[in-house]
């Protein structure tokens, strides 16, 4: 079907090829007025204007000559004659070279030829004759004086006429410049008016051709975007494009059979993931339960005895994985209750918050040598949130802080705001984080592998949790750290204002209290997360 409509390139091919034929005679056009122009141009250069210069010259030298006759009769030194004797030297040599230029002009060559008798005149009846009388008033003659001069300005008349014809060459060649130039821009402007006009006819005729299709493809998938699935398009135009609206058509029918394939697996998923989040809640409810009994027992049992020292080896070991399963489930409950259920926002005091979880912490860190550097404005920085959600976001990570910290080490806590932005920054100078696992923070149960090496505790599910958190409350969190230098940790919550009066999109409104069975709500955060 394709085959029976134009190809766009055969379009192209049949619109461009007249505008290419117009630029290339355009292109030859003002090629050849160069040319011309140049030519012209050399012509003065090299022939007219050297030939003038030469004219010039002999005048130069013949009055030269005759200057020399002159001061050696008036003063009859013999040096006053020097540039008579230099000028009789040059002359055989630039009435040759005068000779070389007689062709650029009929009659050209018979002036420089009477220019030549001339001078030999002026030589015969005057130069030579005067110094054979030599200087002073003894050998003046007025006959002869007047004699050379009638010559000599006869010569400079002859002079004067050749570099008449010398200019009139050069006249001509600019005229033919200048010709060839108007020539070379009337056709330019003209082509060039006949090129935009026939682009202007090929275009019109192109954009029906292919803008037409086009533009009903574009209606069409429009229409498909804004929700109508039954929209088609038509078949028309060059080849290319009906190609085009005949494989929309086809991916729009597939796409309408896909929509109803998506819509029951998007259902069955949703299905499938209340029912994951109802797994893992309860799971981790009837475990708790259990763990407790195991380990109320155990301490009974453990207490009853007199152990000698491997058993109570074994006693530790026990209590140890008890607590590490303790709080691995303690720490799904919180994470299920943060991810699957609405976060009530009220109006919060950040700076409490923060206060609260150094304080809780203080005596932990001072146990190991930790000093705390707190830096929380006096004025309190309100935001819209959970207090419950936040207090066990900053715990788990100023509780992070302290447990890879280094013994002696420090923790610095601070919160500042710029008005639209709370910001958080917990700094530690612990183990760090190696650079390749910066980018796996926040998977679930992933831990450093230098804290797994130093066999230090955590569920790999903390950082998970402050993440989902902070982005609950329309925030963002970033983690900078080198490897057995420090880490830092920086969490930015809008601060409550006109502009973040509304909850955050998904999350509960202010006072609407959160989903019955929240294991995690009436109580407070736990504490000891590893750092992901």
């Amino acid at each position: 079907m394709t085959n029976q409509h134009p190809t766009v390139t055969s379009l192209l091919t049949r619109t461009l090829a007249p505008i290419l034929l117009l630029m290339v005679v355009l292109g030859v056009l003002g090629v050849i007025g160069v040319y011309r122009t140049n030519q012209a141009v050399n012509h003065v250069l090299d022939e007219v204007s050297p030939g003038l210069a030469a004219n010039r010259e002999y005048l130069q030298v013949m009055t030269d000559a005759e200057t020399g006759v002159r001061g050696w009769a008036i003063q009859g030194e013999d040096a006053a004659l020097q540039p008579y004797r230099d000028a009789l030297k040059r002359l055989p040599q630039v009435t040759a070279s005068l000779h070389g230029y007689e062709d650029l002009r009929p009659g050209l060559d018979r002036l420089i030829d009477e220019q030549s008798e001339l001078s030999e005149r002026w030589l015969a009846v005057y130069a030579r004759p005067r110094l054979a009388a030599g200087p002073g008033l003894d050998g003046y003659d007025q006959t002869r004086f007047i004699r050379g001069k009638r010559v000599f300005d006869a010569l400079r008349s002859t002079n004067a006429r050749i570099d008449a014809s010398f200019d009139a060459e050069a006249e001509a060649a600019r005229h033919t410049a200048r010709l060839a130039y108007q020539r070379a821009v009337i056709a330019v402007i003209v082509l060039t008016v006949l090129a935009a006009f026939v682009a202007w006819l090929l275009a019109r005729r192109l954009r029906r051709r292919v803008a037409g299709p086009l533009t009903d493809l574009e209606a069409v998938v429009r229409q498909q975007a804004s929700g109508d699935v039954s929209a088609r398009a038509r078949v028309f135009g060059p080849s290319e494009v009906a190609a085009v609206a005949a494989a929309f058509n086809t991916l729009a029918e597939e796409n309408e059979k896909a929509r109803a394939v998506e819509g029951a697996s998007k259902e069955r998923l949703l299905q499938l993931d209340h029912a994951k989040d109802d797994f893992v809640s309860n799971v981790s409810h009837e475990l708790r339960t259990p763990l407790t009994s195991i380990r109320g027992y155990l301490e009974l049992v453990q207490d009853g005895q007199d152990a000698d020292p491997q058993t109570e080896q074994m006693w530790r070991v026990i209590n140890r994985n008890v607590d590490r399963l303790g709080v691995l489930i303690e720490d799904l409950l919180a994470l299920a209750n943060v991810e699957s259920h609405n976060t009530t926002l009220t109006e919060v005091d950040l700076g409490n918050v923060v206060h609260d979880v150094v304080t809780d912490l203080r005596i932990a860190a001072a146990n190991r040598g930790i000093n705390f550097v707190l830096d929380v404005p006096d004025n309190g920085i309100r935001v819209l949130g959970d207090r419950i959600q936040l207090l066990r976001a900053i715990l788990n990570v100023v509780s992070n802080a302290v447990k890879f910290c280094r013994t002696d080490g420090h923790v610095d806590v601070r919160l500042s705001s710029d008005g639209e932005e709370a910001t958080l920054t917990v700094r530690d100078n612990g183990i760090g984080i190696p650079a390749a696992e910066l980018n796996q923070l926040g998977s679930r149960f992933f831990r450093g592998s230098n804290a797994v090496h130093l066999q230090i505790g955590g569920t790999g599910l903390g950082l998970r949790m402050v993440q989902t958190i902070v982005g609950k409350h329309g925030g963002r969190m970033s983690i900078d750290s080198e490897e057995h230098e420090f880490t830092l940790v920086t969490i930015r919550i809008p601060v409550l204002g006109p502009h973040t009066a509304e909850p955050v999109a998904g999350e509960a409104a202010p006072g609407e209290p959160t989903a019955p069975g929240d294991p995690a709500a009436p109580g407070e955060p736990t504490a000891g997360e590893s750092r992901e």
